[in-house]
């Protein structure tokens, strides 16, 4: 089974990365999409980093009991 070889390679190494692209749509505003685009880190059992690059940045950091998001000013 696919499912169960990812999760074997992901227990072997306790982390995995990847980029991401993540198009949300409103359903009250028709036509009206926003793609972000962005990495993420997991690190086992409880960290992750998930950086948004485009089209603002941010950043959220968690470790399993908490987590800190991060927004740079406004210019």
């Amino acid at each position: 089974d696919e499912l169960q070889a990812i999760e074997k390679k992901f227990n072997d190494k306790k982390s995995v990365s990847a980029s991401f692209v993540q198009v949300a749509e409103s359903l009250l505003i028709q036509d009206k999409k926003k793609t972000t685009m962005g990495k993420i880190f997991i690190k086992y059992p409880a960290k992750v980093r998930w950086e948004t690059l485009q089209p603002e940045v941010s950043l959220m950091i968690g470790n399993g009991e908490r987590y800190w998001f991060y927004t740079p000013p406004f210019d």
